[in-house]
């Protein structure tokens, strides 16, 4: 009907312009400033495949350390070995192959197996009873597969991210304990297995299947001078390391367990005013290790072996004999032949000068420790013959750097925060104004519109009152007539 459009057409008109509404609001919204870029799947694969090439060799290299703590009989150095007792279960994060190649150079001192109590009256019989009697490690408990404490994310709908890494490494750490138990375990079975050859093999001529099992001679000149260390006060061979500054013995272990701080902010140390790092990363420090007994700063040790070599690069320590054992033994095999030839008495001249020879092996190791100890002056730190403890920890500038660029991404994140929490606290005070000054006005207006209301009712009022009294006047003139 003329220009009217007729029903069909306006609700056609009507969707046309929904769509096109709907169109504009979606298809054609600007895409915000901020919003992160998108990653296609190929370099997200990329990505995610690197993350775990990363996280794999990171757990190969946590089981190769493992692996390297393991205490095994057939790595033995000069009636030692290649890996701590035990003692200590915690800061184990040293360098194993380093301390391993030290340990074998004779640069420092083995881990020897601790004596929990010894006493000098003891007899030789007593002292191999309880020498053979020792474990390879520490009993290991349950306490070392404990799980760790109970995750919040466990009691919600939705984990988060940190959530399955946290239960991930968790399992990880939980599978490294059983590993480690059982390869120690198994460690244990082969000496225990040695052992037995070697006692039922005792006097035996030409057994070479128990090399590493230690023999009586090795073990009483280690032990029947045994001292106590003076920091884990458990009893070891004299032959201690020596710190570089007091000239005071110290064992491996303990050793091993002495490191840097972790890196934090310089503090006051002198009385002055302590410095303002606000947080910055640059500050971040590390400061050396001190020596336990006299406080001076980078902490290292000496080492003086012993006169004899046993073990790796040296004679199997089954095979030492002192030099008096070995010349009774000679003097009796010479009785016994009533007539030996000029062949048989130049071997047994020989045997007896190489047993002479071996006289080195029967020295007092208090003369050694006494010459490490009465050493008049103290070392430098970078002297050829000091071990610190960053040699054996090589990784704390990493770990210095690592914790700097942590701090510098936490910074970052907590400026953005703040700067964030702080637009938004500007908004909602803007939008509190706002609706503050609309409500004043607004009883502002009230209070006009209250105030004019009597003011009017107040001029009406008095128009009223006037017209009474002229009205009463009007009349009263008419009454008088």
């Amino acid at each position: 009907m003329g220009n009217v459009p007729t029903r069909e057409e306006a609700s056609a008109g009507r969707r046309a312009s929904s769509f096109s509404y709907e169109h504009r609001a979606m298809g054609h919204r600007p895409s915000h400033p901020f919003s992160p870029p998108s990653m296609d799947g190929a370099s997200l694969r990329k990505k995610m495949k690197g993350k775990d090439k990363d996280r794999k060799e990171k757990r190969r290299l946590k089981e190769e350390h493992a692996y390297n703590l393991i205490v095994r009989h057939t790595e033995n150095v000069d009636g030692g070995f290649l890996a701590p007792y035990g003692t200590y279960r915690s800061n184990l994060d040293y360098d194993t192959n380093i301390v391993r190649n030290l340990i074998i150079d004779r640069r420092i001192a083995p881990f020897y197996t601790p004596l929990q109590d010894f006493e000098d009256d003891w007899s030789d019989e007593k002292l191999l009873e309880i020498l053979r009697s020792l474990p390879l490690h520490a009993p290991l408990t349950e306490d070392s597969l404990a799980l760790e404490p109970e995750d919040e994310d466990d009691h919600r709908l939705h984990s988060s991210n940190g959530s399955f890494r946290r239960k991930d490494n968790q399992k990880f750490k939980q599978t490294m304990a059983k590993k480690t138990a059982e390869w120690q375990q198994e460690a244990q079975r082969l000496q225990d297995r040695d052992r037995h050859i070697a006692k039922r093999s005792l006097g035996a001529v030409g057994n070479n299947i128990a090399l590493d099992i230690p023999s009586d001679d090795l073990l009483l000149l280690l032990y029947r001078r045994a001292s106590e260390c003076p920091i884990c006060f458990l009893y070891y061979p004299q032959f201690f390391n020596i710190s570089r500054c007091c000239i005071q013995p110290i064992c491996t272990e303990c050793f091993v367990q002495i490191k840097r701080l972790d890196p934090h902010p310089p503090h006051d140390e002198e009385g002055n005013e302590q410095l303002d790092t606000n947080g910055e990363p640059e500050t971040l420090i590390s400061e050396p290790a001190r020596c336990p007994f006299c406080a001076s700063i980078d902490f290292g040790i000496t080492y003086v072996p012993p006169p004899f070599r046993t073990g790796i690069n040296a004679i199997p320590p089954s095979e030492f004999r002192s030099a008096i054992t070995t010349i009774e033994e000679l003097d009796e095999n010479a009785i016994e032949d009533d007539a030996p030839d000029s062949s048989t008495t130049t071997i047994i001249t020989e045997s007896k000068s190489k047993a002479r020879a071996k006289k080195s092996y029967s020295i007092d190791p208090t003369v050694l420790l006494d010459q490490g100890r009465h050493r008049r002056n103290s070392l430098p730190p970078n002297s050829p013959s000091v071990i610190t403890t960053d040699t054996i920890r090589a990784d704390w500038v990493g770990k210095l750097a690592s914790a700097k660029s942590k701090l510098a991404r936490r910074s970052a994140t907590a400026s953005a925060i703040h700067a964030t929490s702080l637009i938004t606290e500007e908004e909602h005070i803007s939008n509190s104004q706002r609706r503050a000054l609309r409500a004043a006005r607004q009883n502002d207006e009230i209070h006009e519109l209250e105030e004019r209301m009597i003011e009017e009712a107040l001029r009406l009022s008095l128009m009223e009152n006037r017209d009474e009294v002229q009205r009463r006047r009007a009349s009263a003139p008419e009454s008088r007539t």
